[in-house]
Parts: C-alpha cells; structure tokens; sequence
C-alpha cells in the first residue's frame, strides 16, 4: 500500500487480495472525514479529500472486509495532502533608495493545496514568514552586488528552484561644479585625507564642471580665508575617483554613500 501526496488530498493505493472479498474500507481517518468502501472489483485505490494540510503526514490502513469480518494492513509511512508549491512569478527588485533593496513578486501559478509564506535571501540572510508580496532589505553596503531569493513554503517544503534575480544598488553619478574658491585653488585628493596626494589642482575662481560618485568620511577640513567652512565629508568623483572636500563642490542633493 502506498500514499500519494496532491494537491489538497491523498491517494491511498492498495493491492487486492482476491477472491471472497465485500469491499475495502480505509482507515485512520479523523474525525469529521469519510472515503466510501471501494468494491471488490475496484478501483484500488482511495482518494482522501477534506484534510488540513500541516507538518504532520497522515497514516491510512485498508481494511479487506470479507462476510464474516475483515482483516486490516498496517499503517502506511504516511503522506501530507498538499505538494511544495510553485515558485512566486514576476520578481521585481528596486534600487531606488541607498542601502536598500525593495522586493516585490506576484503569487505562484500554485500553492500546492495549502497556504503560503514567503522568504526572501539575500547572501547569509534572510526574511522568513513573510505573508504578503513584497519585502524591503535594508542595511546594505551601496555599489554593491546582491543576489536575492525569494521562495514560496508550505507545508510540504520550500518551491524549488525559487525565483531570483541579480542586481547592483548603484545610483549617480551627480553632476557638480566648484564652488566656495573665489581666492584659493581647490585640490583634488588620491584618499579623503589631507595628506593624500594631489591628482588635480583647480585654480582660484574656477566653477568647472565634475562629476560626483558618491560622499564619504574623510580628514576634517577648513578652509584657510572662510573659516566657518569646514567639514569631514568628501566627495569621490566618477572616473578619476579622487577625492574634493564637500565645501568647494555644489552638488544636487541625495548623492549616495560611498558604502
């Protein structure tokens, strides 16, 4: 005798054991569930509908009935009524705000005859128990690369493969021009740090155009003539990936962490 997990039930198949027969009945069924007898002559085997599908797997006997009483098999390994479902569809992944990736997906095409939950994973962590069709994973480092994962469970286990998709949390890069250097040239740095080497030296009065990366810490500035301008942030700009105090560059507003 053998059971078969489906989709909101389970099939119990049995062999006949021949001549003399009445029908066969199942049993270990709960309470408030009924299989009719299956004949003598077949089908052999029964379709157990109207179960909860939970961690714990059902175990069914068929009892052969014969006119002066019947003779029970053993138990079966037992079988769950539901199958893992199918993996969520339409993974959408959002790099819009630094730090962050939101997550959204539609609802497998099937849950396997028992209600869902969710788990996003994203490298060696995850969110788990999730009931709705979105996410937000938050406290991640900007420009980075990210894997992310999100799977469908039920009872029955995990959908595999899940859905998943690939992407960089990257924005920018922002466009800029000198400012705040009306007598002093401005220094473009190889590091965020005062001592760090001189890429490029823009001379006093110069507005020219560049072209922001991302903001980050760096040595603590002043500058020489203004000296309520002072800072410990530094713009990296995009290609040369030097470094310009944040006081001597107008920028838009948002521009990313450098991490």
């Amino acid at each position: 005798m053998t059971e078969t997990s489906q989709a909101g039930s389970i099939r119990v198949t049995f062999t006949p054991v021949g001549a003399g027969v009445t029908n066969y009945t199942l049993t270990g069924l709960p309470t408030g569930v009924s299989v009719p007898p299956v004949p003598a002559g077949g089908p052999a085997y029964f379709t157990v509908s109207g179960l909860t599908c939970t961690a714990t797997p059902y175990r069914f006997g068929v009892s052969a009935n014969y006119p002066n009483g019947g003779a029970a098999t053993q138990a079966t390994a037992g079988a769950l009524p539901c199958l893992a479902p199918g993996a969520p569809q339409n993974l959408r992944l959002d790099t819009g705000t630094e730090h962050q990736i939101g997550v959204s997906w539609s609802a497998p095409s099937s849950d396997g005859g028992a209600p869902v939950t969710y788990e996003v994973s994203w490298g060696s962590a995850s969110h788990t128990g999730l009931t709705g069709t979105s996410d937000t994973v938050g406290g991640l480092a900007n420009f980075q690369s990210y894997l992310v994962t999100v799977a469908a469970r039920n009872p029955a286990g995990l959908s595999q493969p899940p859905a998943s998709g690939s992407v960089r949390l990257s924005a920018g890069p922002w466009p800029g021009h000198l400012t705040n250097n009306s007598q002093l040239p401005v220094n473009e740095r190889k590091t965020p740090h005062l001592s760090g080497a001189v890429i490029t030296q823009y001379p006093a009065g110069s507005s020219a155009s560049v072209s922001v990366a991302c903001i980050g810490p760096g040595d603590t500035w002043q500058d020489p003539v203004d000296k309520t301008l002072t800072g410990s942030t530094w713009y990296q700009l995009a290609g040369s990936n030097g470094w310009v105090a944040s006081g001597y560059i107008s920028t838009a507003t948002g521009v990313w962490s450098c991490t």
